[in-house]
C-alpha cells in the first residue's frame, strides 16, 4: 500500500469510511479482474480518489456489489465499488505502477540491478502498460497522452540544476493528473466539471510529487540518489509553501465543480490532503509555521477541555506508552496489544499512519470490542488527524 492519503475513521465520519473502504477494494478487485492477481501489487490510496470523484458526479449513486470475505476487512463481506469508475482507477493505477518499474528499470535501483530481476521487471512493465492502455481506451481515457506526458519526467530531471525553478521538475506530473482527472469529468457525464477537475488535478499532482521527494529526502541525500530537493536546492520551507498553496488551490477548484454527492471527495482532497501535507513535513522534522513542532513533547489530554467529559473512555487521559504500528517488534510493543497479522490488518484499514489510536470508537473487527480495551496509545508525532486522537 502507498499514497498520501491515509484517513482514519475520525476524519471519516457516518458512512464515508465505509464509502472510502469500498472504493479501496473496488480498485483492488477491479485490478485482480482485468490484470491479474499480480496486478493488485499496484493498489494504492490516492487511486481510489478517480472511483470516488466518478461517483460524486453521478446521479444513480455509488455503484457496489457485495465482496467475499477478505483477510484485510477481518474475513468479513462488504460492498464494493464497481463499475467504470473503478476500472478507469485500476487503468491509471496500474499504468502508474508500470511506469514506476520502468523507471527503476533504468535506474537499476536495488534489485533491479541484477540482470535476470531487471529483464522480468521489464517484460512486467510492458505487460502491464499495455493492458492499462487497452482498458482506458475502451472507457475513453487517452493513456498514451498520459505516457508521453510522463516520459517528459527524465529529460527535466537532467535539465534542472541549483536554481532551477522546483514546479519545473513537477510539471510533467501535473499536466499527466490534471488529464486523468478532466477525464473523470467526461466518464462521469459532466464534461462542465473538465476544467476545475483538471485544475485540481494539477495541483493534486504537485502535491504528491512534492511529498514523495520530502519523505525520501534523507534517503536520497545519502545514497546519492536524484531528488529535486537537493538538485534544485530549495529551501524546505519554499517547499511547505507550495504545498499548503496547491492545497488551497484544490479546494478552490472543486467548489467551481457539480457534484450529485461530493462529500467523501471534499474528505479526501481537501481536509485529508491537508493532514497529509502536515505528517509528511512533521515526520521530515519540519512543522514550519504555526504547525506544531514534532520533535517536542506532545500532550495526551482530550481536545475538549474543561468541556470533556472525563469519565469517558474516550476522554480520559492515557498514558505515553509510545506508538505501535504492525511494522514495529513485537519485543518493543506495549502490553495490551493485538500483535502479528491481527495489528497489520487492523492498521492498514483503520488509521491513517499504521498506528492504533487509543480513542478510536469503532469495534476491533475481530473481538467487537472498543478498541480502548485493548489499544495502545496515541502518538501524536503523526500529525495523523484533527480529531480526539490527537
Amino acid at each position: 500500500m502507498f499514497g498520501i492519503l491515509r484517513p482514519c475513521r475520525h476524519s471519516l465520519p457516518h458512512d464515508l469510511a465505509t464509502q472510502w473502504l469500498s472504493h479501496l477494494c473496488g480498485l483492488c478487485l477491479a485490478l485482480r479482474d482485468d490484470y491479474g492477481q499480480a496486478a493488485r501489487l499496484a493498489t494504492n490510496y490516492d487511486g481510489l480518489v478517480v472511483s470516488a470523484l466518478v461517483a460524486a458526479q453521478t446521479d444513480t449513486g455509488r455503484q457496489t456489489r457485495l465482496a467475499g470475505p477478505c483477510p484485510l476487512r477481518g474475513m468479513r463481506r462488504a460492498p464494493v465499488a464497481v463499475g467504470a469508475g473503478a476500472r478507469l482507477a485500476a487503468s491509471v493505477s496500474l499504468l502508474l505502477a508500470a511506469t514506476t518499474v520502468a523507471d527503476h528499470v533504468a535506474d537499476r535501483d536495488g534489485v533491479y540491478g541484477k540482470a535476470l530481476v531487471r529483464g522480468a521487471a521489464s517484460r512486467l512493465s510492458r505487460h502491464w502498460a499495455a493492458d492499462a492502455h487497452d482498458t482506458g481506451r475502451r472507457l475513453g481515457f487517452d493513456s498514451g497522452l498520459l505516457l508521453t506526458v510522463l516520459d517528459r519526467q527524465r529529460e527535466v530531471e537532467e535539465r534542472v540544476g541549483p536554481g532551477s525553478d522546483l514546479l519545473e521538475v513537477t510539471a510533467p506530473t501535473e499536466e499527466a493528473t490534471g488529464d486523468v482527472f478532466a477525464s473523470i469529468a467526461h466518464l462521469a457525464g459532466r464534461p462542465g466539471n473538465e476544467a476545475p477537475l483538471r485544475e485540481a488535478g494539477r495541483l493534486f499532482g504537485r502535491i504528491a510529487h512534492l511529498l514523495d521527494a520530502v519523505e525520501d529526502l534523507e534517503a536520497d541525500r545519502a545514497s546519492g540518489t536524484w531528488n529535486p530537493i537537493v538538485a534544485t536546492e530549495t529551501d524546505l520551507a519554499r517547499v511547505r509553501e507550495l504545498c499548503d498553496d496547491a492545497v488551497l488551490g484544490v479546494r478552490l477548484a472543486l467548489a467551481d465543480a457539480e457534484f450529485t454527492d461530493d462529500r467523501l471527495v471534499h474528505a479526501l482532497l481537501v481536509h485529508e490532503l491537508e493532514r497529509a501535507v502536515r505528517r509528511v513535513f512533521a515526520q521530515a522534522g519540519y512543522g514550519g509555521g504555526h504547525h506544531r513542532d514534532p520533535g517536542g513533547p506532545q500532550p495526551v489530554d482530550h481536545p475538549g477541555g474543561d468541556h470533556a467529559d472525563r469519565s469517558s473512555p474516550r476522554s480520559r487521559k492515557v498514558p505515553d506508552q509510545g506508538s505501535w504500528c504492525c511494522t514495529t517488534p513485537k519485543a518493543s510493543n506495549p502490553p495490551r496489544r493485538r500483535g502479528g497479522f491481527e495489528g497489520c490488518a487492523v492498521a492498514l484499514f483503520m488509521t491513517c499512519t499504521g498506528q492504533i489510536c487509543c480513542r478510536d470508537p469503532y469495534p476491533g473487527p475481530w473481538t467487537g470490542e472498543p478498541r480502548d480495551a485493548w489499544c495502545t496509545s496515541c502518538d501524536c508525532d503523526c500529525n495523523c488527524c484533527d480529531c480526539d486522537c490527537c
